[in-house]
């Protein structure tokens, strides 16, 4: 059962591997090869060639077609290594992941490697001699595959133009963010039923942290996901409460504490080899559970743009928007509950899940200290607060919320010279704070 989140840890690495699906194109490619030569050799006896040459001429095509496609897919490659050194340098090396998944550079990648070994096959089966008989149907599939790589490369530099740019970089970062909460929140593992239908079992026990066994990670890494499936079946199967310590996102050293296990009676080292076996480590963040890696990589963006050799606050304020749609959508979330129970309403897993306020501020916080003596980026802010707290009925969500506008208005009073601007972020505070309360702003003149 712990194979099912290694699974899934996979699955997301071959995404942003530039062999996986290359190598599948290239494993096609010489498929297509063979099938061809078969279909020369057996199946076509007599048509009108479209190819006027012997067989060393079509040997010469197919080897000035092979060389072509192995300096093009050289050249492609260079490009794509200049770009992910700009996105590094520009963005922030964690968004290296983002570019690597695209899958429009593995495609062209692919297209060139592949035509490459379908040209090879083709070149090497030929036999030897110019009265050999030449392989048509192939030599047209080489054809039709070099045209489809020169139509790939053009579209490749347009992509690759595209691709580089800010906002595009920053709107790509803003829909995986997104689809992440879609697929997180709101999270049910297990049922929880009402506190009535509840057995008196389900209560933590007392001595539970003098007496649980500690379970320990055998190696460091980023904690990329949990399977939560597994650890509810192996509590239920053995009759266990299992706190989690940890959660997607954390760094975990080695033999750090993992979880908690109670009774110690039922707990052995095969149970604890299991248990572990649910937490999927890696070497880098990943947006697969953890919510928060997509907004520290717009914070980071953001914090590059602020940065005073860049000074772009436009870049910033783009970020903001983004960040302001994923907390609007926050905002409508359910967030999990800590207690996760069984179909029976025995408490199973004890977790301590990210509360709205640790979400908001994982963003805000960050970008209000960064900018507080930019107007434009505290402006953006407050706007992003109040598109959340406009969309969330929770009334404590809406304290949280006006609890961060409050500190924007303490910067912009402390930071900004400009009196105007303070009076328009003053305007700006009390238009949120009303429309979050669910009034309508008054309109005030602005001093002169």
């Amino acid at each position: 059962m712990q194979y099912g989140v290694r699974v899934t840890k996979w699955l997301e690495s071959i995404r942003s591997s530039y062999w996986f699906l290359p190598g599948i194109m290239v494993v096609l490619a010489a498929a297509a090869a063979w099938f061809l030569l078969f279909l020369d050799r057996t199946l076509v006896k007599e048509y009108s060639p479209l190819f006027e040459g012997e067989a060393d001429a079509a040997r010469e095509l197919l080897s000035m077609l092979a060389g072509s496609m192995m300096t093009v897919a050289g050249v492609t490659f260079s490009i794509t290594m200049v770009v992910l050194s700009l996105a590094s340098s520009q963005f922030g090396p964690r968004l290296l992941r983002r570019f690597m998944r695209d899958r429009v550079e593995q495609v062209v990648l692919g297209t060139f490697v592949a035509t490459f070994t379908y040209c090879l096959i083709v070149l090497l089966l030929i036999p030897a001699g110019d009265e050999s008989p030449v392989p048509h149907v192939a030599l047209i599939g080489a054809v039709v595959l070099a045209l489809a790589s020169i139509a790939v490369f053009i579209f490749f530099i347009h992509h690759i133009a595209r691709l580089i740019q800010a906002p595009v970089v920053i709107s790509r970062v803003g829909s995986e963010l997104r689809e992440s909460i879609d697929g997180i929140f709101p999270t049910r593992l297990g049922k929880e039923p009402p506190p009535e239908a509840r057995r008196p079992e389900t209560r933590i026990p007392q001595h539970f942290f003098d007496q649980c066994v500690t379970a320990r990670s055998e190696r460091s890494g980023y904690l990329q996901a949990v399977d939560n499936e597994a650890l509810l079946q192996l509590a239920r199967q053995h009759d266990l409460l299992v706190r989690l310590a940890v959660r997607p996102g954390d760094y975990i050293c080695r033999n750090s504490a993992i979880a908690d296990i109670w009774p110690p009676e039922q707990v052995d080292d095969k149970l604890i080899s299991s248990l572990t076996g649910a937490f999927a480590l890696g070497d880098q963040r990943s947006m697969l559970q953890d919510v928060r890696f997509g907004i520290v990589q717009l914070v980071e963006v953001a914090a590059r743009a602020l940065s005073p050799g860049i000074n772009e606050p436009f870049t910033a304020a783009s970020c903001i928007h983004q960040l302001a749609d994923a907390y609007g959508k926050l905002a409508t979330c359910e967030l999990p509950s800590a207690f996760r129970f069984d179909e029976e309403g025995v408490l199973r897993l004890w977790d301590h899940p990210l509360s709205f306020e640790e979400l908001l501020d994982e963003g805000i916080r960050p970008l209000r200290q960064m900018g507080r003596d930019t107007p434009l980026v505290l402006a953006e802010l407050m706007k992003a607060l109040e598109i959340a707290g406009t969309r969330t009925d929770d009334q404590d969500r809406k304290s949280v919320i006006r609890s961060r506008l409050a500190e924007m208005r303490t910067a912009a009073r402390r930071y900004i010279d400009d009196r105007a601007e303070v009076h328009t972020l003053e305007a700006l505070y009390r238009q949120a704070i009303v429309r979050i309360d669910g009034g309508r702003p008054e309109v005030r003149p602005r001093p002169e």
